[in-house]
């Protein structure tokens, strides 16, 4: 046991619990499993961009997020992560081949909050590449019609 005592935490365990589920909606989303990775985003959770530096609640981001990802099948790679308490600092790896060939890779780092009573996500604060997302993604998903926050 380290020499400084944990804080936030009883037991160490709980941080591998954490990010387990702060990753897990990532997780099903890249393996082909979008419905159930949108299950763990909490309906009465929020979700902030720094696209549109708004808060959106999760029950209305969920429509945008099941057209973007329906529309490019991601992948996601778990990078690393930081944990204090109930919030984590997730880093994950995101890659894509959007219509027309275009190569879709970022780097998001989702600083998250989650109810491990609830098994649930209920706040996310998302950080991307904004220009690359700009230049790729988002022609993507207006020319499918798909409808992003503004």
């Amino acid at each position: 046991m380290s020499e400084y005592r944990a804080t936030q935490f009883p037991m160490p365990h709980r941080r591998d619990e954490v990010i387990e589920l702060a990753y897990r909606p990532w997780e099903l989303i890249g393996a082909g499993r979008l419905e159930d990775g949108l299950a763990c985003l909490d309906d009465s959770g929020t979700w902030w961009a720094i696209s549109t530096r708004t808060t959106t609640p999760m029950a209305e981001i969920k429509p945008t997020l099941r057209g973007a990802f329906g529309l490019i099948g991601p992948s996601f790679e778990f990078t690393d992560a930081i944990v204090e308490s109930d919030r984590v600092a997730l880093m994950v790896e995101c890659r894509a081949e959007l219509p027309g060939g275009v190569a879709f890779h970022n780097i998001c780092t989702f600083i998250s909050r989650v109810d491990l009573d609830r098994g649930l996500v209920v706040e996310v604060r998302e950080y991307v590449d904004t220009l690359h997302s700009a230049q790729t993604l988002l022609p993507a998903l207006a020319a499918a019609g798909v409808r992003t926050p503004d």
